[in-house]
């Protein structure tokens, strides 16, 4: 699984289940319920799967596991991501709560939920970011050899 498949899974996938919800407004709620939640469950079962696959990788690679910033908030995102998931089946989807429990629920459910979304966006900029530093590391030293090998050649032929 590519890196950019996770970032377009949580990003494309969240944005999806909440729109989702928020277009089909006149459709039975039942109906849009479980489309949110079948949405939500696939972009779950994404995130799995590239979390094995990161962390297959590093183990093949011999790349220490969460070393950065952009893995722990990718981490914990996704572990808070399944609590409200799991949250949402139980209070919404399959209610097993009372229905003053539910409605006092619903707002925080909504607040989490995009605040998921823009904890989803922040780890995919922080991942970007960081596969951006590793490669400008590289171009930069390379850039630094060449400046330092110019130098030793200028040095050497004034002096």
């Amino acid at each position: 699984m590519l890196p950019l498949d996770f970032t377009i899974n949580l990003n494309l996938f969240f944005s999806l289940a909440i729109l989702v919800y928020r277009v089909f407004r006149n459709e039975a709620k039942k109906h849009v319920k479980l489309l949110h939640g079948i949405i939500h469950l696939l972009a779950l079962i994404i995130s799995i799967v590239g979390i094995v696959a990161v962390f297959d990788f590093h183990r093949a690679a011999k790349i220490p596991d969460m070393y950065s910033l952009h893995s722990w908030c990718g981490m914990a995102t996704v572990i808070l991501f399944c609590l409200q998931w799991v949250l949402g089946l139980m209070f919404f989807l399959f209610p097993v709560a009372s229905s003053w429990l539910r409605a006092t629920y619903l707002p925080i459910h909504v607040f989490s939920g995009l605040t998921l979304l823009v904890m989803a966006i922040g780890t995919s900029l922080l991942g970007i970011t960081e596969k951006l530093l590793f490669s400008i590391t590289y171009v930069a030293h390379c850039l630094l050899l060449c400046i330092r090998s110019d130098w030793r050649s200028v040095l050497t032929s004034v002096c």
